[in-house]
């Protein structure tokens, strides 16, 4: 995963724990990158080396409160009885992530997609 950033690292993690998965997420973070927990695959614990967390200065952040199902299909039923659309700025290939993230940086006025498959 390194060779996609230049032996850089990413800067922001979106993590559903599960095996080794944190401790791999932890490899690929940049310094001072940020690491998202937001669900679990196998089970709720996860064994990492603390020193490649701390030689980084990892965040780690939990983030829960997504609610139960029942709510989420709620919302999208309201979706589609008001025909609510989000606003979308525009839609990025996932070979031109890159890009997409130079457009946030400068200002969307609305979404920016990234599409992982078309």
């Amino acid at each position: 995963m390194l060779e996609l950033t230049s032996q850089q690292g990413v800067d922001h993690v979106l993590e559903v724990v599960g095996g080794d998965s944190l401790a791999r997420s932890i490899k690929v973070a940049k310094v001072t990158g940020q690491i998202s927990v937001i669900g679990l695959l196998e089970r709720p614990t996860s064994a990492i080396e603390i020193v490649p967390l701390l030689r980084k200065e990892i965040v780690i952040r939990g983030i829960g409160g997504a609610g139960p199902r029942r709510a989420f299909e709620e919302m999208n039923k309201a979706f589609g009885k008001f025909q609510l659309r989000p606003v979308i700025d525009r839609v990025y290939a996932f070979g031109e992530a890159l890009s997409a993230f130079r457009h946030l940086e400068r200002g969307a006025f609305g979404k920016v997609v990234i599409a992982v498959a078309s």
